[in-house]
């Protein structure tokens, strides 16, 4: 009985051996829409981090523009990368409600996107103020000395 059982446990152990890898799993449309909206949303990111490192730290710092209003600026100005964001939102969207409308569709991804400016906004007023800081920072001439002893 002993040896039938090790024979069972190692006719099974090759059975699964010889299996090999299952094959691929094609696409799936709804994952390939994530995908895609995922990207979008980097390309809305990126195109934000562009505008904060274009932005004029002088100007900022002279007080000719406010941090909240350059971010603004910035964000508004990728207008393009909200618009590719806000298509890839509603195709995701139709997958999850396809027999809502396509108005209310619209108006659910336009909303979502909403919330994602106002946090990339608030993102680049901290980008932008922390450029001022290291701007304004002076940089000590013996930084990498170690620290005098006191007496």
């Amino acid at each position: 009985m002993k040896h039938i059982c090790t024979f069972a446990a190692l006719g099974l152990a090759l059975t699964l051996a010889a299996c090999g890898d299952p094959p691929p799993r094609p696409p799936v449309a709804g994952q390939e829409a994530h995908k895609a909206m995922d990207a979008a949303a980097a390309d809305y990111k990126a195109c934000v981090d562009k505008g904060i490192a274009a932005a004029d730290v002088a100007a900022l710092r002279a007080g000719d523009v406010q941090a909240g209003t350059a971010a603004t600026r910035i964000v508004k100005g990728c207008i393009e990368a909200r618009k590719a964001l806000v298509a890839k939102v509603l195709v995701v969207r139709r997958f999850g409600y396809d027999k809502e409308t396509m108005t209310v569709s619209e108006a659910v991804a336009d909303q979502s996107v909403d919330v994602t400016d106002k946090e990339l906004r608030d993102y680049a007023v901290g980008q932008i103020v922390l450029r001022q800081v290291e701007a304004e920072t002076p940089v000590a001439a013996n930084a990498g000395a170690a620290p005098a002893k006191a007496k």
